[in-house]
């Protein structure tokens, strides 16, 4: 039996990639939507988490407070990527 796994790192990167082709700040909503549209959650990541939400949405709104926390967006008047997320993207992708 394989086990499932939520694909942290990827949801975090989409939205990173998201709000770097924004024009403005967007608010969590839009870009949950947008994150759902891009990496097509798999049924497990689809299931509802205790929180009410799925495991994908759940994993987003969890793991882009870390990448907040590590300078490369702010959730302040809405999410937007900092200079430090920019680079990250150039660096790792």
């Amino acid at each position: 039996m394989t086990e499932e796994k939520v694909r942290y790192a990827q949801i975090v990167w989409e939205a990173l990639q998201i709000l770097r082709d924004a024009k403005e700040p967007l608010s969590s909503r839009e870009v949950t939507l947008a994150v759902g549209e891009r990496i097509r959650p798999t049924s497990y990541e689809s299931e509802v988490h205790r929180s009410g939400g799925s495991r994908w949405q759940t994993a987003l709104h969890f793991h882009s407070g870390d990448a907040a926390t590590v300078g490369w967006m702010t959730k302040r008047g809405g999410w937007s990527i900092t200079e430090a997320g920019l680079e990250a993207l150039e660096t790792y992708g």
